[in-house]
């Protein structure tokens, strides 16, 4: 008997040994590739779910992001808004300064309320930058001398 077998049952028993041997030689690499398959399985499940995680992050950092947008325009507005009110009492403050100094000055005397009120209101409103062009005026009033509440004519009301 040669090399190549001669009758169909040895091609059939040479063919059943290959395959033997190929089963034999491939099984322990099957195992390997399964194994690295399966870690491989494994490293895109965890990045699948990295993935994910990132995207909801990214959300998370979008809905920050437009909050913190959000209260900054709040806060424009909320200044602007305490801003008209702090010039609204400005001028209030300043109105009442100069009417009740005027009304001194056209009558010659203070009354000790009055002076009162003109101190009260006049440092405040100087020291937060008001109209010092008035100074001069105010300085005169609280100058004046002081008459007594039965002196004043009741006054008209501010």
């Amino acid at each position: 008997m040669g090399f190549w077998p001669g009758t169909a049952m040895e091609w059939l028993r040479l063919a059943a040994q290959l395959l033997a041997l190929v089963s034999a030689v491939a099984a322990p690499f099957v195992a390997v590739i399964k194994k690295y398959k399966n870690a491989l399985d494994d490293a895109l499940k965890t990045l699948d779910e990295q993935q994910k995680a990132i995207e909801k992050q990214q959300e998370i950092n979008q809905a920050q992001s437009d909050a913190l947008d959000s209260a900054s325009d709040d806060r424009r507005e909320l200044r602007e808004k305490l801003d008209a009110i702090c010039d609204l009492t400005m001028t209030q403050v300043r109105l009442k300064i100069t009417k009740t100094a005027e009304g001194a000055l056209a009558r010659g005397t203070i009354h000790p309320q009055e002076r009162a009120t003109l101190r009260a209101l006049w440092e405040p409103y100087k020291n937060n930058h008001g109209n010092h062009l008035q100074a001069g005026r105010i300085e005169a009033a609280l100058a004046l001398p002081v008459t007594s509440a039965a002196d004043m004519q009741p006054k008209e009301r501010i």
